[in-house]
């Protein structure tokens, strides 16, 4: 069964910490009628409600809303190596992107989004993963999957946290 479009647009919401005032150019009714599932909107007016979230309308749709537990599991491991960013096609037809990233506790957390399987590994410091009610404290070696399209966030929480995140779709 479809997930109801208001409960998704609230999760989404929530999970980027807006209010249902900071979408711009939409009233906070309008937001709350769809929320309640009273109004299902055009197209136009969807594209005007998600306008600064980081996603498209149709990760919008393929987001699932359904609260997953992350797999985690734990591995020592040696230095990190310099970032490296990857993307290439499988013999399968499948893509896989490999991304390295580096951030501290006075950046901003860093918003990414999941699509297909994807794999997170944190090689230096710690960092706190939040997804759609889901979360979990990473320290070095910490590596989680996830397997549904989703939005993820991670915080790190010490200077030179490093992490990769691998995705095969």
């Amino acid at each position: 069964m479809a997930e109801p479009m208001g409960s998704r647009l609230k999760a989404i919401r929530e999970f980027y910490g807006w209010s249902q005032r900071e979408r711009a150019g939409v009233p906070n009714s309008a937001i709350s009628v769809i929320e309640q599932g009273s109004v299902s909107p055009s197209v136009s007016s969807l594209e005007k409600v998600l306008k600064g979230f980081p996603l498209s309308i149709a990760d919008f749709f393929a987001v699932s809303t359904t609260r997953q537990q992350a797999k985690v599991r734990h591995e020592e491991l040696g230095e990190a190596k310099d970032s490296l960013v990857a993307r290439f096609a499988t013999d399968a037809g499948r893509e896989i992107v490999i991304r390295s990233m580096q951030a501290g506790p006075e950046d901003p957390p860093v918003n990414l989004m999941a699509r297909g399987q994807t794999m997170v590994l944190l090689v230096k410091g710690e960092a706190n993963y939040h997804s759609l009610g889901v979360e979990h404290h990473l320290i070095c070696g910490s590596n989680l999957t996830v397997q549904i399209t989703t939005p993820f966030r991670l915080e790190p929480l010490v200077e030179d946290t490093r992490w990769i995140v691998v995705g095969l779709f």
